[in-house]
């Protein structure tokens, strides 16, 4: 079973559980991302920042680029994604975003 988001359907797919523990990993990555994203702490969202939305070249091992391709998600609509959001920064699970 292949978990793929679709950014325009119901959240329903936000639910569904990861069918693998690499894949639950890359989640676990890309959560983190976002939950610095929306941190009150330059020292976590700076970095996230970066990683998130300035590195677009970087396709290496665990990049966004990367874990976004194995994840079989758009960059450019998980970008738009977070940069919509309205995350408090007391949010602890940021994979209900998806």
């Amino acid at each position: 079973m292949s978990l793929a988001y679709d950014f325009t359907a119901q959240r329903e797919s936000a639910t569904a559980k990861p069918n693998n523990p690499e894949h639950e990993l890359l989640v676990a990555i890309l959560d983190r991302a976002v939950l610095d994203f929306y941190s009150n702490r330059d020292v976590l969202k700076g970095p996230a920042e970066e990683w998130l939305f300035e590195a677009e070249d970087d396709d290496g091992m665990f990049s966004f680029e990367w874990i976004c391709q194995h994840l079989n998600l758009n960059t450019g609509a998980v970008r738009k994604r977070v940069s919509d959001l309205k995350l408090s920064s007391n949010f602890a699970q940021s994979h209900r975003w998806l």
